[in-house]
């Protein structure tokens, strides 16, 4: 690497230098992407490194340096790759400077390219010499973006006299990084590039001492920004943005990890006193900076039984592509707690693929949890190094929320009571495969097949998570049902009651049966599928166009159970549109239920077809396995 730098010093001109102009002083590099704004500078800087066999870049966002190890030139090309982040800087030598592009990964078919440019020094070009001081701006201002309802807080740094800036914004869903840049006159300029984030922030300060200005990420988007002095200005609390959805379970906390194993919250393997869950993307530098974060809270804390658990929402919804970039973000942060892949990145479609928050607003996304699966708070993005003070309020936050969550003494005596009071039936598809008796032995809850002379099955409790022999179940305390979150046909019931428990030992006349279809208890709904469609399956086919739209997840599942099970041949095609939904559950459901429907439909084939390359491992499987 070193020759091959050096040979780019032999074959430029004498006044151009190089990334190994000087062994023993590197000249830094003045950098900038050309966006719709103009230029968005930041400084490069090279240094030799042993461990790297070469050279090592660094991003620099004064004061912040951000180290690349992946550094390469072929005598005439220099590549800088950000693995991390899925993206790349290239450029070629011209004369003076170097020319190229960065290339950003933003979606599964999605990809930026920005115009790069960069030349030696660490500075912009000359520009006439200014006659006017430059306005003085330091402090905290209430800033509004034009594109966002919540109010946000500028905080910048300058000295008196200096035309040197420095700075972040902090909103609702995080912080802007390190931003870095100056003020000419009454015109200010911010910006950042991390590989990630491609940041311009540009103001004018007005006679009545207010900002007005615009903010341009990378070649993509653009908005407005107002300004005013507050002192004393605040974001919201990130701890009251988001809150648990009604009726959400850890149960459904299971999902894949990056080696296609499901994997679920209420495994006895994550037993922990109390519980962190991060959403984060690794694609989102500031998921980066909290990761760092948790993996300071797992070394201090994980001996006294804290277990984090990371939920990746990624770009490409690609399984092998997603997981290897999470895998690359795991060995940058040196991170040993697990990580699993969640879904998309989307918001729409992380909420409704995570299903246990009203909504994901931001990544990161922090939810701690007792350690009997209590959830004890929520928060919203994360404050980082740039935001000084605003940084290390909220570690003394997360700190003593932790210390307060490993003090409390966990409770599963409710569930436990209720496991241990009566005989089990498990079922699938309405027909019973075995029954279950669940005792106390040493101290620890078990569960025996065919009475007490069975074999003994650990079982291990989170909450409503019910987790023995590889599988997890939700235990529904209105219906008085084990589901499972991987099969909506395998359900565990009392066994003196009926299937469906919600409605006795017997299950309800046909009429009583189709108010309860349109009930507006969504679980109602829910247990009157089941129930129809083991006794009176033509009710579902009355009403099934409007169970297909319910706005409800658990009955959507149900339905697509339902049309499978009783072979309902003429909705396959509708059926089908539940494949594009974020939710794996549903998207399982609906696969069984299309593999059931046969194979004798060309659409459907399609269908199933695309779905060989569905993140989720359980799909993928019961698709390679249908096609047999």
């Amino acid at each position: 690497m070193q020759g091959l730098l050096l040979c780019l010093l032999c074959t430029l001109p004498a006044s151009t230098r190089t990334p190994a102009d000087a062994e023993d002083d590197p000249v830094p590099w003045y950098a900038w992407l050309e966006t719709t704004g103009g230029p968005l500078g930041f400084g490069i800087e090279f240094e030799k490194s042993e461990e790297a066999d070469g050279w090592i870049a660094y991003l620099v966002n004064e004061p912040e340096r951000i180290p690349i190890r992946d550094v390469s030139w072929n005598g005439d090309e220099l590549t800088l790759d950000i693995p991390h982040y899925d993206s790349c800087i290239r450029a070629k030598r011209d004369g003076r400077e170097l020319r190229g592009t960065w290339t950003k990964r933003r979606g599964k078919d999605k990809v930026a390219v920005v115009p790069f440019r960069a030349r030696p020094g660490n500075a912009l070009p000359a520009r006439p010499t200014l006659t006017v001081l430059p306005k003085y701006v330091a402090g905290r201002w209430a800033v509004d973006f034009e594109s966002d309802e919540l109010p946000a807080v500028g905080v910048f740094e300058q000295e008196v006299g200096s035309n040197k800036l420095h700075g972040t914004f902090l909103t609702a869903t995080g912080d802007y990084r390190y931003l870095s840049g100056h003020v000419a006159a009454a015109e200010l300029t911010l910006s950042c590039f991390d590989g990630a984030h491609a940041f311009l922030f540009k103001a004018t300060v007005l006679p009545d001492g207010s900002l007005r200005g615009d903010f341009y990420s990378g070649n993509w988007w653009h908005d407005t920004w107002t300004a005013r002095r507050e002192d004393s200005v605040k974001t919201v609390d990130a701890f009251r943005q988001t809150s648990w959805s009604e009726r959400a379970s850890l149960a459904d906390i299971h999902f894949p990890d990056t080696q296609g194993k499901m994997r679920s919250l209420a495994e006895p393997a994550f037993d922990g006193q109390a519980y962190l869950v991060q959403v984060f993307g690794s694609w989102c530098p500031n998921c980066h900076d909290e990761s760092r974060y948790l993996v300071e809270l797992d070394q201090r804390y994980r001996e006294r039984g804290l277990s984090i658990l990371g939920l990746a929402f990624e770009l490409t919804g690609e399984f092998e592509r997603d997981s290897e970039q999470v895998e690359i973000f795991k060995r940058r942060h040196g991170i040993r707690y697990p990580l699993l892949i969640a879904g998309s990145a989307a918001k729409a479609d992380a909420t409704r693929a995570l299903g246990v928050l009203d909504r994901v607003r931001s990544y990161p996304t922090t939810i701690f949890l007792s350690g009997d699966g209590r959830v004890r708070a929520i928060h919203s993005g994360f404050s980082g190094p740039a935001t000084g003070e605003e940084h290390r309020a909220l570690r003394a936050e997360f700190e003593g929320l932790i210390e307060r969550l490993l003090a409390e003494e966990t409770n599963t005596a409710q569930l436990r009571g209720t496991l241990l009071a009566c005989t089990w039936r498990v079922s699938k598809n309405g027909t019973e495969t075995a029954t279950i008796e669940f005792r106390e032995h040493d101290g620890e809850l078990v569960a025996r097949r065919g009475g007490a002379e069975g074999s003994a099955l650990p079982v291990h409790l989170l909450a409503d998570a019910v987790y023995m022999a590889g599988r997890t179940y939700r235990y529904d305390a209105q219906a008085k049902v084990l589901f499972d979150v991987s099969d909506f046909s395998r359900r565990i019931t009392p066994s003196r009651a009926s299937l469906t428990p919600i409605f006795g030992e017997r299950t309800p006349q046909v009429d009583t049966l189709r108010h309860r279809l349109a009930s507006q208890s969504p679980f109602v709904r829910r247990e009157a599928i089941v129930a129809a469609a083991y006794a009176h399956p033509e009710l579902l086919e009355e009403t099934w166009d409007v169970l297909a739209e319910d706005p409800n997840l658990e009955v959507r599942l149900a339905h697509a159970w339902a049309t499978g099970f009783l072979s309902l041949q003429g909705k396959r095609a509708a059926l089908a549109r539940n494949l594009e939904h974020p939710n794996a559950m549903l998207r399982r459901e609906t696969v069984r239920a299309l593999l059931r429907l046969g194979r004798d439909d060309e659409n459907a084939l399609r269908h199933l077809a695309a779905m060989a390359s569905d993140p989720d491992p359980l799909i993928r499987k019961l698709v390679r396995d249908g096609a047999r």
